[in-house]
């Protein structure tokens, strides 16, 4: 994804009136689900995490990711 100006203002805007981060225990997925869920679900494979492979087998497709990243809490 890559957002226009106006775009990446708003989301930015947004995340600035979010009081409590742990809203979005997957960090910017959930977030990016929340901000654009009038338009379209972000789907797992545009920020896949590492862990997914063993949590969720049945719908983890390596080739479909376009971004798998570790976990950055330790659990990963």
């Amino acid at each position: 994804m890559t957002p226009d100006e106006a775009v990446f203002a708003a989301t930015v805007a947004r995340l600035a009136t979010v009081d409590d981060l742990s809203h979005y225990p997957f960090a910017e997925q959930d977030f990016l689900n929340k901000f654009y869920r009038d338009r379209w679900p972000t789907a797992y494979v545009y920020n896949a995490l590492k862990t997914l492979q063993h949590q969720n087998p049945s719908v983890w497709c390596p080739a479909l990711a376009t971004t798998v990243t570790a976990s950055s809490t330790g659990r990963g």
